[in-house]
């Protein structure tokens, strides 16, 4: 009886009859073979359903069939270009546009991406020619277009807790102690100190306390029991510009606008829009 060599045991070829005999008219003789075999049915698994997911018509399971097995074959310098070419265009056409119209252009379905401006500018781009931009002001552009996509969307569902957040700071503007500088942020001194005032690019240790409009507290050095460290480039802006109007040894309370905070981000308890306050006691600027 002939023997089938599987991985360096020995299997009897009786065992596996319908290999060679109806499932395939490739003949199965030897260890190559069997692991031919093997590696065939393990790495065709799901790719009919592939084939269904995408999109693709059970009609053409041959045409399917058949790409597969060109795209696999031996090919020259100038085939293989071809053939990594189309698979860069399947990508474009079933990941890069979806992704654009859905999250740069904001998924409406009369504004869709130009495919023809996209397409010429992309093998411009691509063969060294002058762009009338560079590619971090593309990035730039694109990350602007995305964010008011984003903001769009948080706003449609979050516009109540900004609406609260712009009444509750134009009520607080009026209380008591309480300075509006130019960007919109307020504060309130508590105590001033005598030591040196930081820069953006300084690094300052501190105590604080965040709490939401409503008296949701978020955080807590406090609770810690323990300083916190950071560099003021690090932080929202509120904190950026709020802490280079405190001598080292001052406590304030900041009212940060939505904008000077996180902005439209969803932070778990700090939903997108949120006013923030805090208590912050400045200790000291790290040298």
């Amino acid at each position: 009886m002939k023997k089938l060599f599987f991985f360096g045991a020995t299997v009897a070829i009786a065992a596996l009859s319908l290999i060679s005999c109806k499932n395939t008219s490739a003949k199965v003789e030897n260890r190559i073979d069997s692991i031919s075999y093997a590696t065939g049915v393990m790495y065709s698994e799901g790719l009919l359903d592939y084939q269904y997911q995408v999109g693709l018509d059970s009609a053409y399971v041959k045409e399917f069939i058949k790409g597969i097995e060109d795209g696999a074959k031996e090919k020259s310098e100038k085939e293989k270009a071809y053939f990594m070419g189309m698979q860069i265009g399947d990508q474009i056409a079933t990941r890069i546009f979806p992704m654009v119209n859905e999250q740069i252009i904001g998924g409406d379905s009369t504004e869709v991406v130009n495919q023809d401006v996209f397409f010429d500018t992309f093998f411009k781009s691509m063969q060294g020619a002058i762009m009338d931009m560079t590619t971090e002001q593309a990035q730039q552009y694109v990350r602007a277009c995305q964010e008011a996509v984003n903001e769009k969307a948080m706003e449609e569902k979050y516009g109540d807790n900004k609406a609260a957040g712009i009444a509750w700071l134009e009520n607080n503007k009026t209380a008591e102690g309480v300075q509006v500088t130019e960007s919109g942020l307020q504060y309130k001194v508590i105590t001033l100190g005598t030591g040196e005032k930081p820069t953006a690019d300084s690094r300052v240790k501190c105590n604080y306390r965040g709490t939401l409009i409503d008296g949701t507290e978020f955080d807590s050095s406090y609770k810690r029991n323990e300083p916190t460290t950071f560099s003021l480039s690090s932080v929202i802006p509120g904190w950026t510009e709020g802490f280079q109007l405190m001598p080292a040894g001052s406590k304030f309370e900041l009212y940060v606008p939505y904008q000077l905070a996180y902005k439209s981000q969803d932070r778990g308890t700090i939903k997108p829009f949120s006013t923030l306050i805090f208590e912050v006691e400045f200790i000291s600027i790290e040298k």
